[in-house]
């Protein structure tokens, strides 16, 4: 099986950490298949995966399969997908997280940091998000780089992205989170850097194929260089994939139950 790539910790190419930061892939590559080499390997392994559920909206997969007993990261990854699946609890699961935010933390647990920022995001709080991913040690962390620059962007600090932006690419110039972080800059920054920001985004989507996040900033680039007519076909063709994802998830269960 592939190694992960030097600096954030996964392989290039990987189908399902595609998912998660909003990219398609195929298939779900063999490294997600083998067996892992350690217990660690296993839960990073499963932390994606479930993350990919997440992406994929099936948080009833992440809740089903991930019981009492499971490893702290992924009681944190179901712990973002309750948060997500019950709209009538969430002020409570913000409560109870703000209560485990405001003890001592493992601040290795990168995958807790994530799913926490991330619930606080969700829940129109940047600066929560912020002060989450903070507590952690971006050296033994690197992957909250890209988060941290999401949540920047929350609180309109272009400054303080570049500056993220900077150790990401110190770290990993390569990596696709730093490509996809370096095109959220640029189109935040504007100007001449939204057509580098616009051939980023284009690469990603040829290299991973087009996802929703991809052709949104596509659209962005365009529409901020006065390219309406490209990117109403990009906002289409973005809006046709809805369609077909919601399509197929309604088609997919019939010819299972016409047999029974």
């Amino acid at each position: 099986p592939s190694r992960p790539a030097p600096g954030f910790g996964f392989p290039r190419g990987l189908g399902l950490f595609g998912s998660i930061f909003g990219f398609e892939c195929p298939a779900l590559t063999p490294v997600c298949l083998s067996q892992p080499s350690s217990p660690q390997r296993e839960v990073e392994r499963d932390v994606f995966l479930y993350r990919a559920y997440i992406a994929q909206r099936k948080f009833g997969v992440v809740l089903d399969e991930i019981k009492a007993n499971a490893s702290p990261e992924l009681q944190a990854v179901r712990m973002f997908a309750e948060f997500l699946a019950k709209d009538n609890q969430r002020d409570s699961i913000v409560a109870e997280l703000d209560k485990k935010m405001s003890k001592s933390l493992d601040v290795t647990n990168c995958t807790f940091l994530l799913m926490a920022a991330s619930i606080y995001c969700h829940h129109q709080n940047p600066d929560s998000a912020l002060r989450a991913l903070h507590q952690g040690d971006s050296l033994e962390c690197p992957k909250i780089f890209g988060f941290v620059l999401k949540s920047l962007f929350l609180c309109a600090s272009h400054f303080s992205c570049r500056k993220e932006l900077k150790k990401m690419q110190e770290q990993d110039e390569d990596a696709t989170l730093t490509q996809l972080a370096t095109a959220w800059v640029n189109l935040a920054l504007g100007g001449e850097k939204l057509q580098e920001a616009f051939y980023t985004f284009q690469e990603l989507a040829e290299r991973c194929s087009p996802s929703l996040l991809l052709l949104n900033g596509q659209a962005a680039c365009a529409m901020g260089q006065g390219r309406w007519d490209e990117a109403e076909g990009l906002l289409q063709e973005a809006l046709d994939k809805v369609l077909l994802q919601s399509l197929l998830q309604f088609l997919v269960p019939i010819p299972l139950q016409s047999h029974c």
